[in-house]
């Protein structure tokens, strides 16, 4: 979709210090609502590696925390879920 190339454009502009964040925003586009350790699975890496990428799509205003927890984290990919709500 559209609103997915300009994220992850926007990613992408990040360079290296993006890391792991584009893998991980095509995990949100397969899955809008997902954990950290959804994110290890599917892309391969570290737990760690993977709460930095998310970070960096939080951070870039790309995914949304919605559980309010420091643990077991949930985080979703707003644009995504509402493109499927309209379609």
């Amino acid at each position: 979709t559209e609103c997915h190339q300009e994220d992850l454009a926007k990613v992408r502009k990040l360079g290296r210090s993006g890391g792991k964040a584009p893998e991980a925003l095509g995990c949100f586009r397969e899955r809008p609502v997902l954990g950290i350790k959804g994110v290890t699975a599917r892309i391969g890496v570290t737990f760690p590696t993977a709460d930095k990428a998310i970070q960096i799509l939080v951070d870039q205003g790309i995914l949304r925390e919605i559980t309010g927890k420091a643990r077991n984290r949930v985080f979703v990919y707003q644009r995504h879920i509402e493109i499927l709500n309209d379609g």
